[in-house]
């Protein structure tokens, strides 16, 4: 690759990565957002008052958001809030690619960041206020440092996959998983790369692993002090979340997240998913790129499982799978380019991946500011009412109701009522006081839906739907809020 398409290649891949996540930051705020900023304010507060026992806010506890928070918490404006945390996790995505391009060939780890850079769902969420970005980014990171250990038998990236691991368990709890993953890479990883000649049986790794249990215990304690000063208020805190409700079996069932990939993941995604199959046979993939391949789907898989077992279900919760699956599309991508391009179909193959590569870039284009808005524009025909929307789209829903005669002596009754309140002129009310006096018009969120027979979302939702709405505000052809005058 010469110099000039390696730095044409690299132009692409930054302004792919940082326009989309650095524009119009504070377009619209969603659900949480002011929660973590407060969150962050106290973090911050007990730091600057050497209260190092009490640096927890939450259990789940979102402390590397706070510590990146930290920096402009203070600023009224949300862009310049959210700016450390965008350009911190823009930098991770970096240090990904880096990570591939030194596991893996040039082409594959130009187009696995790519396909990073501009997944709509990955953009959406490292332009929030909140940690389930972090938690994915740190994740994959860390399970690249290990195989890159492994390449190298550089302790250095033991150490930095230690770190990472922790800066995942710390940013969402659910991140725990990466601990026995880590373990059980390490084995594999270290037997795998045993000599199959060898007399000497594969000795057991003893070292690595304490190396890496040691530095990743280190690494709690240096994320988050009160794990030395209080150890005990802190993993109680832990514990108890780990029984409340969030992780006991729901009603909604363990197919929740199926349908989240199918709706949320990309053509290429769906492309890739056809042509799994054929890779993973021995003849077409061999070391390091099949071990990497198989350890991310058996850590998709498994991430996608523990998540299904817990109550609580969003579909931001399983974002890690989204960004395994980007790899595992760029190493399948990368393969097909490298078959004989004479053949009819690889020719066809090829031509349809920079097709659908050109179709997510104008989606990402088209979307923004709403990124979290995106549907797969295959599965979308199916999607029904799907719960979606943590805030997206009422802004929109503000903009046509502040345009309407003496907007500011309207009331409104919103879901979500402080993030439709940030962008409206007049007054707001919480949706359950839709029949409240004085309301004017009442504002139905498609996150009210799939909440069960029983919710109370369900109720207010079959009042109004009956009924014709004065405007319906739809962003890539989903539907998400529905205004109706009382």
């Amino acid at each position: 690759m010469t110099k000039f398409i390696q730095g044409g290649l690299v132009l692409i891949l930054l302004l792919s990565l940082f326009l989309p996540r650095v524009l119009n930051l504070s377009a619209f705020q969603t659900a949480d957002e002011k929660r973590w900023v407060s969150n962050t304010v106290g973090f911050i507060t007990n730091l600057a008052h050497g209260d190092l026992s009490h640096l927890m806010q939450q259990p789940h506890p979102g402390i590397t958001t706070q510590w990146l928070g930290s920096a402009t918490v203070f600023s009224s404006s949300w862009a310049i809030r959210k700016l450390p945390l965008v350009l911190a996790q823009s930098l991770l995505v970096l240090l990904i690619g880096y990570s591939l391009l030194r596991l893996l060939d040039q082409r594959t780890a130009y187009i696995s960041t790519l396909l990073l850079a501009l997944n709509p769902l990955l953009i959406a969420h490292t332009r929030i206020y909140a940690m389930d970005s972090l938690l994915s980014l740190f994740l994959l990171l860390s399970i690249l440092l290990l195989f890159l250990w492994s390449k190298t038998n550089s302790r250095r990236y033991i150490a930095f996959a230690a770190f990472t691991a922790a800066a995942a368990v710390l940013s969402k709890l659910s991140g725990l998983l990466i601990v026995p993953f880590s373990i059980l890479l390490i084995f594999y990883l270290s037997y795998t790369n045993h000599h199959p000649n060898s007399d000497r049986p594969a000795a057991f790794p003893w070292r690595p692993l304490l190396i890496w249990t040691l530095l990743f215990l280190i690494s709690l304690v240096l994320i988050l002090p009160s794990l030395a000063f209080n150890p005990s208020l802190v993993i109680s805190d832990m514990v108890s979340w780990f029984k409340s409700d969030d992780y006991q079996l729901h009603q909604i069932g363990p197919v929740f997240y199926l349908g989240t990939l199918a709706f949320l993941s990309t053509p290429l995604h769906l492309f890739a998913v056809l042509l799994l199959p054929v890779l993973l046979y021995k003849k077409y993939f061999n070391h390091p790129s099949k071990k990497l391949l198989i350890a991310l789907l058996l850590f998709s898989l498994t991430f996608l499982v523990m998540m299904s077992l817990g109550a609580k279900k969003g579909d931001r919760y399983i974002l890690p799978d989204f960004l395994a699956l980007d790899i595992i599309t760029g190493l399948i991508v990368s393969w097909l380019f490298t078959q004989n391009i004479r053949r009819i179909s690889v020719k066809v193959a090829c031509l349809s991946i920079l097709a659908l590569l050109i179709m997510q870039t104008y989606h990402v284009a088209s979307l923004h500011p709403h990124e979290l808005s995106y549907i797969n524009p295959i599965t979308r025909p199916w999607l029904g009412e799907r719960r979606l929307g943590w805030g997206e789209g009422l802004d929109l829903a503000a903009a046509f109701l502040n345009n309407l005669p003496q907007a500011d002596s309207l009331t409104i009754a919103s879901y979500y009522p402080n993030e439709f309140q940030s962008n409206f002129v007049g007054h707001t009310v919480p949706i359950h006081q839709h029949d409240s006096p004085g309301v004017d018009y009442v504002i139905i969120y498609r996150a009210m839906f799939e909440r069960g027979q029983s919710a109370w979302e369900t109720d207010v939702v079959n009042i109004y739907r009956p009924q014709t709405p004065q405007k319906i505000i739809i962003i890539a052809s989903v539907p998400m809020a529905w205004i109706y005058q009382k």
